[in-house]
């Protein structure tokens, strides 16, 4: 990843409590392939795609691992699956052979706490477009989710229990949870197991269901609790999950060109960024990360200003929140380019130890990158696990959750990245979103790309904003990033 220089229209200095997270910084690709899968434990991150791979929080391989492969791996694909389990054992849920539109052989594996692969499970039969994966590991127990197309134009989610060498079907999710092109996400607390789905028809919700006895009827449980989220207009998807230390599922999901983040039973939640652009699925693409105390909550999504069904060249924003949700500062461009893939190909936000980690396909660097930025000190009380991982809970194991009276309903401060610079642009929450974050990379990239710097040694100290045309020059330098990449050798 490169970072344009734009010292030229520096304007006023800022002090760093403009905006509470510091800049994130690329620790460079860290593992191949383009769909993928992360999620964190206590010290590390997870990664599934052609390989299994296993990092430290500052980008290092611990392990290295092609046991596990994914074997759709097109844009226009779907991601795998992966989770952890209090046990130190990961779970992983694969692709194998075929073809999206066709249908493919999904397969689950796992690896023990000393390194051992067990062997592949098959999961159901081959059926068209049975690519959306998800997988979940509440105490005792693994729930593994599959695509199932239905009556040529919708689709539902079969739930299997996997025991040893072999699946058990528990059931299904009513036809129309999820659109066939749509996807879901499983993520789980010690007791508990919760869903969240999208289809994006015009005008659908995202679907947010949570059952909080995993050992019990999961299905029957999801249908009883099921909470439709209809934020902003549209079509509606992408969902993504993160659980708090409290056992509180934060929910973030897409809605034409607006992310919205919401506690998953306080709908409508809030706007977080706007003015995303459009792709073929249009519905968003992002992730969400919260802190063990749910008190800081941070959002990620991409935006397509080219306008192209694919958004190959779509821009990375962040917002954050600091107070569980209720509101968010403004979206601040990272200056990372990523893929959208139409809005199949998802970043992911983890937290680990109090440091923020973003991962997302990078093709001008050619695999997954990950980029990086303390977010708090760390306390006890566990990490956030991410998007598709078991994340620690409460300390009862709950997940039935009363709505924070404050959250779900409080106006935004996001707004859009192509939003005019005003004179109240700069607050305590957050920075202007037409200002590109400040960030360091390894060296200077020998063309029209160079490194800024973001941070000194007092933590992030000054950031250079008020340029006034900086939104535009972002993308043109997003795109020179992009070119410079392709021309070094």
């Amino acid at each position: 990843m490169r970072w344009c220089s734009v010292g030229a229209l520096a304007g006023a200095l800022v002090s760093s409590t403009a905006w509470a997270l510091p800049p994130l910084e690329s620790q460079g690709v860290v593992a191949p392939g383009v769909q993928f899968a992360a999620v964190a434990d206590e010290d590390s991150i997870h990664v599934i795609s052609t390989r299994y791979v296993r990092l430290s929080v500052d980008g290092t391989v611990l392990v290295d691992e092609g046991e596990a492969s994914d074997g759709l791996q097109g844009p226009l694909d779907m991601y795998p699956a992966i989770a952890t389990g209090q046990d130190g054992i990961v779970h992983v849920v694969t692709r194998s052979g075929g073809s999206g539109p066709a249908g493919t052989a999904v397969r689950y594996a796992s690896r023990s706490a000393a390194g051992a692969w067990s062997a592949p499970v098959m999961l159901g039969e081959i059926v068209p477009r049975n690519y959306s994966v998800g997988v979940a590991a509440p105490a005792g127990r693994v729930l593994v989710g599959v695509s199932r197309l239905v009556e040529g134009s919708d689709a539902r989610i079969d739930l299997y229990a996997v025991e040893g060498n072999a699946a058990t079907l528990l059931g299904s999710t009513p036809q129309g949870w999820l659109r066939p092109d749509g996807d879901f996400m499983m993520a789980a607390s010690p007791g508990g197991v919760a869903l969240a789905s999208g289809s994006p028809w015009p005008d659908g919700p995202v679907r947010v269901a949570v059952a909080g006895d995993a050992a019990g009827d999961v299905v029957a449980q999801w249908q009883a609790s099921v909470v439709e989220h209809a934020g902003g207009g549209g079509r509606r998807g992408g969902p993504s999950l993160a659980i708090d230390g409290g056992g509180a599922f934060h929910l973030v999901y897409g809605a034409e060109q607006a992310l919205f983040h919401a506690r998953h039973d306080a709908p409508p939640g809030v706007e977080t960024m706007n003015g995303l652009g459009t792709w073929h699925l249009s519905y968003g693409n992002g992730a969400v990360a919260v802190s063990p105390d749910g008190t800081r909550v941070a959002v990620v999504g991409l935006s397509n200003p080219d306008g192209d069904a694919t958004s190959a060249d779509a821009l990375v924003w962040v917002a954050e929140s600091v107070d569980g949700g209720a509101t968010f500062g403004p979206a601040v461009d990272t200056g990372f380019v990523a893929d959208g893939g139409e809005g199949r190909m998802r970043p992911r936000l983890l937290e680990v130890e109090g440091t923020l980690a973003l991962l997302l396909r990078d093709d001008a660097l050619g695999g997954i990158a990950l980029a990086t930025a303390p977010w708090f000190d760390d306390a006890p009380g566990g990490t956030t696990g991410g998007p598709e991982g078991t994340t620690g809970g409460g300390a009862d194991g709950s997940t039935s959750l009363d709505p924070d009276p404050s959250g779900g309903t409080s106006s935004s401060t996001g707004q859009p990245p192509d939003a005019e610079a005003s004179s109240t642009t700069v607050t305590s929450a957050g920075l202007d979103p037409s200002v590109t974050a400040g960030a360091t990379a390894p060296e200077d990239s020998g063309c029209a790309c160079r490194a800024t710097p973001g941070r000194g040694s007092g933590g992030w100290a000054l950031l250079l904003v008020g340029w006034l045309v900086v939104g535009r020059v972002s993308r043109r330098c997003s795109r020179a990033r992009r070119a410079c990449s392709q021309s070094r050798p």
